[in-house]
């Protein structure tokens, strides 16, 4: 397991858990694949825009974009993490021509967690990207001007993740190369009292 997970807290579960919930309401599937890519979206969006992540998860460098984990994992079978907030079921879809995991919400959306800027974020990303497949998602990631290019070049990923020699690394996504000097400021304050909260397990 990659040292790159964090332990939550339950207000950011909650909001997780919440922002699946409202993507499977307004998009018609979301599978376990594009559920990933657009949380990645959410939160690059959001810093790039107000210096504040949307949900805060630490992205890898992978084979088809920018992952999270701890995300992945809870996805892949029977949801732990968030087991009060989503279900995923093995389907096959004809227009895919293949079984994906497809995420199911168990409650109603509450926007409790989500400030008016997340609300625009959110709904933003609904409107650009939501109806986009997970392997377009994925192209997005891969262009030249990319967070994941970038960082998976640095790090000479490029051609393994190519050929198939590798398909995930523990290379995370370096989001402060979005931000100006007073976003940088705003995103490192918000990174130190996140910190502090885990630490507390708020």
């Amino acid at each position: 397991m990659s040292a790159n997970i964090h332990q939550y807290t339950s207000d950011e579960i909650n909001k997780l858990g919440h922002t699946l919930i409202y993507l499977t309401q307004k998009i018609d599937v979301v599978t376990k694949t594009k559920a990933l890519k657009l949380l990645y979206f959410l939160d690059e969006i959001s810093i790039k825009k107000y210096g504040i992540p949307f949900l805060g998860l630490n992205y890898e460098v992978w084979q088809f974009g920018p992952v999270a984990q701890d995300v992945f994992i809870d996805l892949s079978d029977e949801p732990k993490m968030l087991k009060e907030y989503i279900a995923i079921s093995k389907e096959y879809i004809a227009a895919l021509n293949n079984e994906v995991t497809k995420i199911l919400p168990l409650k109603e959306f509450s926007d409790d967690e989500f400030s008016d800027n997340d609300t625009e974020v959110l709904n933003y990303v609904i409107d650009h990207y939501g109806k986009l497949s997970a392997n377009d998602l994925s192209e997005l990631t891969h262009k030249e001007s990319t967070l994941w290019f970038k960082k998976a070049e640095e790090n000479n990923l490029i051609n393994a993740f190519n050929k198939g020699h590798l398909n995930a690394s523990n290379c995370l996504i370096d989001f402060t190369q979005l931000l100006d000097e007073y976003k940088l400021d705003i995103y490192n304050s918000y990174l130190e009292t996140k910190q502090i909260e885990r630490s507390f397990n708020v």
